[in-house]
Parts: C-alpha cells; sequence; structure tokens
C-alpha cells in the first residue's frame, strides 16, 4: 500500500507507526505551511497525488481543512484515514 500523511503538525507518530506496518510505503507528505526532512514533501495537494497517485492518505490536518480535504481525497478514490472528527458541525 502507498500512503500520503496529509498535515505535518506534530505527526511523529504517524510516521513512526506507519513505517512499522507491513507492505506500507509513505510515498509523500502534503502540509503548505510546513516543510518537513521528508524527501518528497509537498506544499500542493494536486501536485503531490499527480507525481506519487498513493492508494490512501493519512488526514491529519486541523478542523478546518480536514473536511473538503477528506471528501476531495474520496472523490479521487483514495482511501483515507481520518486522524480527528471529519467535520466540526453536522452541516458540514
Amino acid at each position: 500500500m502507498r500512503y500520503a500523511l496529509f498535515g505535518c503538525g506534530a505527526v511523529s507518530v504517524h510516521l513512526r507507526r506507519a513505517a512499522e506496518l507491513a507492505g506500507a510505503e509513505l510515498v509523500c507528505t502534503v502540509d503548505p505551511r510546513d516543510a518537513r526532512d521528508h524527501a518528497r514533501h509537498y506544499r500542493d495537494m494536486n501536485r503531490a497525488l499527480e507525481d506519487h497517485c498513493p492508494d490512501a492518505a493519512i488526514v491529519a490536518t486541523p478542523h478546518h481543512v480536514s473536511c473538503g480535504l477528506t471528501a476531495e481525497l474520496l472523490r479521487r478514490g483514495i482511501h483515507v484515514y481520518q486522524e480527528k472528527p471529519i467535520a466540526r458541525t453536522t452541516r458540514q
């Protein structure tokens, strides 16, 4: 399984745990504000998805971003692990 990590603030736990998954490969990290020391870090979601075509994504972004990002990933057929509640309100 090839996966991308969206949201790089204080996520070292995700990187460590995911690295322990047999058959899982982190193909890129994506965060417009944070440039991690990952060789394939992107600030732009579309570019990351075009370059790496992940099977799945871990979404560890702030609440105001999570809902729209998760919806877009699902529209593209990418499996999503949502770290937090997907939205702040039932309407979202």
